[in-house]
């Protein structure tokens, strides 16, 4: 499996996954694109544990926003992302679609706090060079960071 891709930004290449993670999510997203799991069966592995994370927040008179973080390549946006294995992007990109539109179903149903990131971290690489996932493990960059937190402390002033 070769889960590796780039972006071009400014003209120059900028390579991400480059130690090739993450093959689980490449093999989920193979299950899903075959829809050997569809949206209902992730729909109901992910809706108990939130409610009873809700739950407990509630019975500890508290709150939780549930927050979808887009991988690396979903951060990166599809129109801008390059795959060594055009497969792979289709099938990935497929699985971070229905994997939204589940967070979505579940946190309406539920009547949940809940932000998808997605747009907020597209918009922000699309307008910079240094990105929101380190390129080697995807996990998030101290910008990467930022972004989530400004979205929840502008989240949480809106609701004031």
């Amino acid at each position: 499996i070769n889960f590796k891709y780039h972006r071009v930004f400014n003209e120059k290449k900028q390579y991400f996954n480059t130690e090739n993670a993450d093959l689980g999510e490449v093999e989920l997203a193979k299950k899903v694109f075959k829809n050997e799991i569809n949206q209902n069966k992730i729909f109901d592995l992910w809706q108990s544990p939130i409610i009873e994370m809700s739950n407990l927040a509630k019975k500890n008179k508290s709150k939780i926003i549930f927050i979808y973080i887009p991988s690396t390549y979903s951060a990166l946006g599809n129109n801008n992302v390059k795959f060594n294995d055009k497969k792979i992007k289709e099938m990935v990109f497929n699985l971070s679609d229905t994997q939204q539109k589940v967070f979505k179903k579940i946190c309406f149903k539920n009547n949940l706090d809940c932000l998808n990131l997605v747009k907020n971290f597209i918009n922000f690489n699309n307008n910079s060079y240094f990105p929101s996932h380190f390129p080697t493990n995807n996990h998030l960059t101290s910008k990467g960071h930022k972004i989530v937190a400004r979205t929840i402390n502008s989240y949480l002033n809106k609701k004031k």
